[in-house]
C-alpha cells in the first residue's frame, strides 16, 4: 500500500509549522533594506525630476547601493505619466508612508524586471490601464524572487493588480509572494471577457511557489481573486488566514474557465500544499477555493474554520489527475490528503465539498465539526476513481438538506457518518 503523507507535511515547509485553533501569527521575514542600506527619498508629487518618485527608481536602476526607497509624509497623490520601471538586479523596498500613486493615464504603473526582489509598504496604487504591479521574472534569475505587499491597495486596474510572471522566461528561480494587511481589489474590468485576477502568480521553471496570505481582503475583482498557475516541475505551498476571498469573477467570463476566490493549478512534476486558517471564500463566480494538480504529485489541504458559501460552481474543490504513465517511476501518481475541521459550505450551485481523484492514488481524510447544507447537488462528494486503500473520516459533521445527496463518497472506506 502507497504510504500517504500526513495533513501535517504541508507545513514542513518554510511558512512553519502546523497550526491550532488559537494559531499566532507566523514570523513574516520582509525583504526590506537594512537601517545601513541606501536609500533614495521621495518629497514630491510631481511626476518627475528632484525629489520625485520617479527620480528615485531611475536612481537605484544606477546605483546598487540605494535600497531603499521612503516617501516623505505628506506627498499624497502623484499622477504618473508613464510607466515608472524597476531594472535593478537589487533587492528594494519602497516605503510609501500612505502616499497615493494614480495610474490612471498609463499601462502599467510599476514594472521590476532585473530579477530583483521587491516589498512595497504602506502604498495604494490605483486604476493603470494595465497592471497596477508587474513582476517579470528575466532568464537570468535564480534562487528566489520574493514579492512583498504589506499595507497595500491595488484598485481598479484593468488587467492584473500584481501579475509576477516566471512563464515567459522559464527560469530557474523560485517565486516567493507575501501579503500582509492588503487590499486588492475591482481589479482586471476591460471591455472583453476577462482572465485578469487580482493576483496572479505565473511560475514555468522549475522553481517553487510558496506564499503567506495573511489579513488581506481580494473581492470584486474580474477574475480570480488570487491565481497561482505552476505549469514546470516545482511545489506550490501555500498558507492563507484571516483573509477574505469573496464576490469575485464579477465580470462576464470564458465559460471554460470560470473564476474562484483562491484558484491553484499545478501542472508538471510537484505537490499542492495549502493551509487555509480563518478565511471567507464566499459568493464567487466559479467556485471558492480550487485546487488542480494535473502532474504527479499530491494535494495535501488542511481548513481550519473556514466559510464558502453561494458560490456558482463547487464552493471547495480539489482534483488530482496524473498521467499513468509516470506512476512507476514516481511511486503511485499521488494522491488526496485533508483536514477539513469547523468547515462551513452552503448554497453551492454545484456541490458543497468536491474531491476528486481520477488517477492511480487514494484519499484519505478527516471531516470534523463541518456543515455543508442547502447545496443544489452533493453536501460532499468524494470520487476515487479506482478501487485502493483511501480512508475517510466524518465526525460531527451535518451533511443535510442537499439536492441530491448529503454524503456520495466512491471506492472510498468511510468511517463515522
Amino acid at each position: 500500500m502507497r504510504k500517504h503523507l500526513t495533513i501535517c507535511a504541508l507545513c514542513a515547509t518554510a511558512l512553519g509549522a502546523c497550526s491550532d485553533e488559537a494559531a499566532t501569527p507566523t514570523a513574516v521575514y520582509p525583504v526590506y533594506a537594512g537601517v545601513d542600506a541606501g536609500q533614495a527619498a521621495v518629497s514630491t508629487d510631481s511626476d518627475a525630476g528632484p525629489g520625485s518618485f520617479r527620480s528615485a527608481v531611475e536612481a537605484a536602476n544606477g546605483d546598487a547601493s540605494i535600497t531603499s526607497i521612503r516617501f516623505e509624509s505628506g506627498v499624497g497623490t502623484l499622477v504618473l505619466a508613464s510607466t515608472i520601471t524597476y531594472t535593478g538586479t537589487q533587492s528594494l523596498s519602497i516605503d510609501g508612508s500612505g502616499a497615493v500613486i494614480d495610474a490612471s493615464g498609463v499601462g502599467d504603473a510599476l514594472v521590476a524586471n532585473g530579477g530583483a526582489s521587491l516589498s512595497l509598504l504602506d502604498l495604494t496604487i490605483k486604476d493603470a490601464g494595465e497592471d497596477g504591479v508587474f513582476v517579470d521574472v528575466p532568464v537570468t534569475a535564480s534562487g528566489e524572487v520574493a514579492v512583498e505587499l504589506r499595507r497595500v491597495t491595488l484598485s481598479g486596474h484593468g488587467e492584473y493588480g500584481l501579475h509576477i510572471d516566471d512563464q515567459t522566461s522559464e527560469s530557474p528561480a523560485s517565486l516567493r509572494l507575501t501579503v500582509v494587511e492588503s487590499y486588492i481589489l475591482d481589479t482586471g474590468f476591460s471591455p472583453v471577457i476577462s482572465d485578469k485576477d487580482g493576483i496572479r502568480v505565473d511560475e514555468g521553471g522549475p522553481g517553487d511557489i510558496v506564499s503567506l496570505i495573511d489579513r488581506s481582503t481580494f473581492t470584486g475583482n474580474a477574475a480570480d481573486g488570487i491565481e497561482y498557475d505552476e505549469r514546470g516541475p516545482g511545489d506550490v505551498h501555500v498558507v492563507a488566514r484571516n483573509s477574505v476571498f469573496d464576490l469575485n469573477g464579477t465580470q462576464p467570463q470564458d465559460p471554460d474557465d470560470l473564476e474562484d476566490g483562491f484558484d491553484i493549478d499545478e501542472a508538471g512534476e510537484g505537490s499542492v500544499y495549502a493551509e487555509f486558517l480563518h478565511v471567507s471564500a464566499s459568493g464567487n463566480d466559479d467556485g471558492g477555493i480550487d485546487l488542480d494538480e494535473e502532474g504527479p504529485g499530491d494535494i495535501v489541504m488542511w481548513l481550519n474554520q473556514v466559510v464558502a458559501n453561494d458560490n456558482i460552481d463547487d464552493n471547495i474543490k480539489a482534483s488530482e489527475d496524473a498521467d499513468a504513465e509516470d506512476t512507476d517511476e514516481l511511486d503511485g501518481s499521488g494522491g488526496i490528503q485533508f483536514r477539513f475541521q469547523n468547515v462551513e459550505s452552503r448554497r453551492s450551485g454545484d456541490n458543497g465539498i468536491q474531491l476528486e481523484e481520477f488517477g492511480i492514488g487514494d484519499v484519505y481524510g478527516e471531516v470534523v465539526n463541518t456543515t455543508s447544507s442547502e447545496n443544489a447537488d452533493d453536501g460532499i462528494n468524494i470520487d476515487q476513481a479506482d478501487e485502493g486503500d483511501g480512508v475517510v473520516r466524518l465526525q460531527t459533521s451535518t451533511f443535510e438538506n442537499n439536492a441530491d445527496d448529503d454524503i456520495n463518497i466512491d471506492h472510498v472506506t468511510v468511517i463515522g457518518g
